[in-house]
């Protein structure tokens, strides 16, 4: 979730309708968008996505209208694409061409031979399922709105999901299971390094992943009196960033969200509720002594 509790940017924006907000569609269903792609694709991020979902599935949907075109997800589409042995010569062959429009000479005999070096990182088989492929659905057509489809593939870019520290180390867990490694540096030869895996799966960086699956780690040593703190303080955290952009709103709107939503009650309450924590960790530090 955004920290700006106001930004209404894409409040305008129309909700998956409700009986499709997730379905599935076969791959070969799946259209690509009416006017073109608006931005290029990274060849090695999509080889990279590839690999991660023959490992541990699609987990972020591909976002459709109700054509059946894409509205953002142009990376894991083509992903898939490379992934399917039916549809991989056909990519790549799409990315090669992609790749004579944006580079000279040379950058393009450096693009085939990175081609031909990742094409052999994927699997000759796969085991996902490509007649079932996990869409979100928006009920609209963008021939029909093309506007709104460049708004909702900027409003998809810009909320991508904010993956949970368990998350994390579930999939940390997962693809250590199927053989990659938690390796320090650069990964050797043979080796499958689980970091850069999984920042590629959910779309953030490396160190964010390595804070996160730290902060799991903590969570799963911890007390259940920690874990209570250390909710509490987020939620506080949480309440003195409210009270700063309560400041920017007008006096009439702003005594109106505090009303709403209660905050002075709730922000007196969880601090009686660290300080009982707190007391209660004093006094299990006394007993122990």
């Amino acid at each position: 979730m955004s920290d700006d509790l106001f930004d209404e940017n894409f409040d305008h924006l129309p909700s998956p309708s409700p009986e499709h907000t997730l379905s599935t569609l076969p791959l070969s269903e799946i259209r690509g968008r009416p006017l073109g792609d608006t931005r290029d694709l990274n060849i090695e991020h999509t080889f990279e996505l590839a690999r991660s979902i023959e490992q541990v599935g699609l987990i972020e949907p591909i976002v459709v209208d109700l054509d059946a075109c894409l509205l953002a997800g142009g990376h894991r589409l083509a992903a898939l694409k490379l992934l399917n042995p039916h549809t991989r010569a056909q990519m790549i062959q799409e990315l090669t061409r992609r790749a004579q429009q944006q580079v000279g000479a040379q950058g393009l005999h450096n693009t085939l031979r990175q081609l031909d070096e990742l094409r052999d990182t994927l699997p000759i088989t796969s085991s996902f399922d490509f007649e079932r492929v996990l869409v979100r659905v928006f009920p609209f057509s963008s021939v029909e709105e093309p506007n709104l489809a460049i708004e909702v593939e900027i409003s998809e870019n810009a909320q991508r999901r904010d993956y949970a520290p368990s998350e994390v180390f579930a999939l940390y867990q997962t693809l250590l299971a199927k053989g990659y490694t938690d390796v320090t540096g650069r990964p050797r030869q043979g080796e499958k390094a689980v970091t850069p895996m999984i920042a590629t799966i959910i779309g953030q960086s490396t160190r964010t992943v390595k804070r996160k699956h730290k902060q799991a780690m903590k969570e799963e040593q911890s007390t259940p009196q920690e874990q209570l703190r250390d909710e509490a303080l987020k939620v506080i955290k949480g309440v003195q960033r409210l009270k700063k952009q309560l400041q920017s709103l007008s006096p009439e709107v702003a005594q109106a969200v505090r009303s709403s939503i209660e905050w002075r009650s709730a922000h007196e309450d969880l601090i009686t509720a660290l300080a009982w924590v707190e007391r209660r960790e004093v006094e299990g530090e006394r007993d122990e002594g």
